[in-house]
């Protein structure tokens, strides 16, 4: 991502609508990037992976404001909130 953005702050999109299960490693590494990004949108494909996902980001309290989302749009009028 840094190479992608020149070492500035983002919003990001994940669609995690094709990830399998993430191990403790993975979970801990997405928390933590808030020096990359500014907010996380992530689109979640079922009710249990939206259970799952929540329950992640109130446990690991990401550095950057996270958010799921059932639509891409949605996501996206939310991540627009954090263009600088």
């Amino acid at each position: 991502m840094t190479k992608l953005t020149g070492g500035k702050r983002c919003p990001l999109l994940v669609d995690a609508h094709d990830a399998g299960a993430q191990d403790r490693a993975a979970r801990s590494e997405f928390a933590r990037r808030g020096d990359l990004v500014s907010a996380v949108a992530v689109l979640a494909a079922t009710p249990l992976s939206r259970m799952t996902g929540n329950f992640f980001i109130a446990v690991s309290k990401p550095m950057a404001p996270t958010k799921l989302f059932d639509d891409e749009s949605s996501a996206l009028a939310w991540l627009r909130e954090f263009m600088t």
